[in-house]
């Protein structure tokens, strides 16, 4: 992997990492103890997240400094900042919400949560399977009670279980209707309330949010040609510094006027 010809990127990507994480830190001990909302809760547990990816950002480019400002680890960067800015877009959406809505949207959340277990099946079957000495169809049945047992909150009888071609036990349930948990908005906007489009579109008509939801979207759906590989996309993450589209210093400004506007209504939450 060839080396940068813009040795001071990485340096100043990772001291604003650095700062960053030192003032997300403090904030997280601070108020992770005290926080009684949900809303609160959630928007602290995004802040602990962005503390998360930026220390594994800092991470890597202190080792691309270390071995000649190299590339190798701009495509992992460019994801965890994706990660970053989609995060940062639903801060923003919980900033401007009620106490009461924000319940409702962790409820729909921990809903998503449960239904993608449905397909991770295979995940508990590796991690197990060397331990209990069963086959896949009892291991199911072992599976589909642990989901039962944390989850059934989320699920509801799948009437339509006959018809489905070559399915596991688990798929006697489903995850619930979200209307049913997500009262507070019209029916209609429940499905795609989360949808990171859908976000985008909602703040950007909403003036203290717009200009930093454009700046954050923009950066989120470059990373996201990251994430989905393409020969110009992977391009991109391959490219020197001078070759590619985006100036990671300004990269991490937007994202750092995100986390402040997010911080900002944590405190005014308290």
């Amino acid at each position: 992997m060839k080396k940068s010809k813009s040795p001071n990127e990485w340096i100043v990507v990772n001291q604003k990492c650095n700062n960053l994480v030192k003032e997300l830190r403090r904030e997280v001990l601070e108020k992770k103890s005290t926080m009684a909302s949900k809303k609160g809760r959630l928007l602290l547990g995004i802040l602990m997240r962005q503390c998360s990816n930026l220390s594994a950002i800092a991470v890597l480019t202190k080792v691309s400094v270390g071995i000649g400002n190299s590339i190798l680890f701009k495509l992992p960067i460019g994801l965890l900042l994706r990660n970053c800015y989609m995060d940062c877009l639903l801060g923003l959406y919980l900033v401007r919400v009620t106490e009461a809505d924000a319940l409702e949207i962790s409820e729909v959340l921990h809903i998503d949560y449960a239904k993608a277990l449905f397909d991770e099946f295979e995940v508990y079957r590796d991690k197990v399977g060397g331990i209990l000495p069963f086959n896949d169809e009892m291991l199911e049945s072992i599976y589909t009670m642990n989901l039962e047992d944390n989850f059934l909150w989320a699920y509801e009888p799948n009437k339509d279980y006959d018809q489905i071609e070559s399915c596991g036990e688990r798929y006697l349930w489903k995850a619930r209707n979200k209307k049913k948990v997500r009262s507070l908005i019209p029916e209609n906007e429940v499905k795609n309330e989360l949808n990171i489009k859908v976000v985008f579109e909602t703040l950007k008509r909403i003036p203290q949010y717009s200009e930093c939801a454009k700046n954050l979207y923009a950066y989120y759906k470059y990373f996201s040609q990251y994430e989905h590989f393409s020969e110009s996309g992977f391009g991109d993450a391959i490219a020197d510094f001078s070759n590619d589209n985006v100036n990671f210093e300004m990269a991490l400004v937007r994202l750092e006027e995100s986390i402040t506007v997010i911080q900002e209504g944590l405190k005014n939450n308290e």
